[in-house]
Parts: structure tokens; sequence; C-alpha cells
């Protein structure tokens, strides 16, 4: 069964598996160097409060009145993607691994939207360029078949969707950089 420890770290029993972010910034494809890390730590607390609200509103179980006043405009911009849209959720924040190439991932959301299957990312600050790559690797591991997205939320209530991402190089992308990144682990060079 596969289980995430408190360092945000997948196992699958004992053997640990790395994780898509995890790869993508073993390999420098992800780098925060550049942003002072007061500044990162903010962006990630928000990040993590902004995914625990929609996902606890996807479930209907968000409590409007213990909602910080920070996050009610990014809910409120989720509340209007998926109204605009006409996205539906079907699976919410759920790990998963690839089983043969033994890398894991815990996917913003799955849905139908239209007539569409689709996987998306949810970020709740800037665009980042390697969110396609890391949505290669999530679609790798549940369905070939999504269309990817990714659905920024703002600040001020609104949001902005991209996608579909089609460039079928995102996932050799991401396919090169585990390979590095399984190197590095193997000969002592990982983080």
């Amino acid at each position: 069964m596969l289980r995430l420890d408190e360092q945000h770290r997948y196992w699958l029993g004992d053997r640990r598996l790395p994780g898509v972010t995890e790869v993508l910034e073993s390999v420098g494809l992800i780098d925060y160097s550049v942003v002072p890390q007061a500044i990162r730590d903010q962006a990630l607390e928000r990040g993590t409060y902004v995914h625990e609200a929609t996902a606890l509103d996807d479930q209907d179980r968000l409590s409007e009145r213990s909602l910080d006043p920070v996050l009610v405009p990014y809910v409120a911009a989720w509340r209007l993607f998926r109204k605009d849209s006409g996205f539906t959720p079907e699976v919410i924040e759920e790990m998963a691994y690839h089983e043969t190439l033994l890398y894991a991932g815990t996917p913003d959301r799955i849905g139908t939207m239209g007539k569409q299957r689709v996987i998306i990312d949810i970020k709740s600050g800037g665009l980042p360029p390697w969110v396609m790559i890391q949505l290669a690797a999530y679609k790798a591991i549940v369905d070939h078949t999504l269309l990817r997205y990714a659905v920024v939320l703002k600040k001020d209530g609104r949001y902005s969707l991209h996608g579909p991402y089609t460039d079928a190089s995102d996932l050799s992308v991401f396919l090169g950089a585990l390979s590095v990144h399984n190197w590095k682990t193997e000969h002592g060079k990982g983080k």
C-alpha cells in the first residue's frame, strides 16, 4: 500500500519511491534557489491551504465560517472555474504510483470537463513552465487518455486556465529526469 511519510516521501511497503516533484527538483527543472526562503515558505504554505480548502469544497465539506479570509478569493476562483468550465471532480488529491517505473505522485484533480476526461493541476501563484512535465508524469501513472490542464487561482478571485498540454515530449523529459534522478540516488549523488 502506498503511503506518505512526514517528510512528504512516498513508500510502497518498505520501498521508497521518488515523487514527481522530487524528481523534477533533483535534476534542476524545479529550482527555487533564487526565491528567498521566507517567500518560498509563505507561498508553499498558502498553496497547501488552498489545496486543502478547494478539496474540502469539492467534497462539500468546507466550513465557510472557519475559512481564513486570505483563502476566500482562491476558493471563489476555484468555484468560478468549476462553474465556467463545467468541471466535475472524480478523484481529489489521491496518491498513485507507476507500477513499472516505480515513481509516485498526487495529482490534484481528475474528472470531466464537458465530455472530456481531464487531469488538472491547481496553482495559487504563477504558472511554472515545468507544470506540463509534472502533469505528463501524473497522466502516465493514472490514465494515458486524460487531457492535461493547469488552473491558476488568483488572489483577486479570478482564475486562468492553461492547456490542454499536448506535447508528447513532456513525458520524455520526465522519463529522462527520472533516469538521472535514479542514477544519482543509486550512486550517492542524490539529495
